[in-house]
């Protein structure tokens, strides 16, 4: 990998891996992971990826790499409240403390 005269690291890293990609990336190209497709790493070319909820990471270089389509929700379930006069049918110990 070389790095040209105005440090463009990305610029030089797509040249070897798809084709036209100086334009790409002068374009704003930006790669992303999509899933159930293959996905190459545009660091390295490698296809081994840790995938997490919002970003994929290359096995291989360590390349992070935004996932296409990704949920900004937490695993956590959402409890609302909506009726108060329930609380009283319920035992003290699971009453709501005010």
């Amino acid at each position: 990998m070389q790095i040209n005269g105005k440090g463009d690291v990305m610029l030089s890293v797509l040249s070897g891996l798809v084709p036209h990609s100086s334009a790409l990336a002068t374009k704003g190209f930006m790669p992303l992971y999509r899933a159930g497709e293959p996905n190459r790493c545009p660091g390295c070319g490698g296809q081994q990826w840790i995938v997490g909820r919002m970003m994929a990471e290359c096995g291989y270089c360590g390349s992070a790499v935004p996932m296409e389509s990704f949920s900004t929700y937490s695993a956590s379930p959402r409890i609302t409240r909506h009726d108060y006069q329930a609380d009283y049918a319920l035992p003290p110990e699971l009453r709501v403390v005010v």
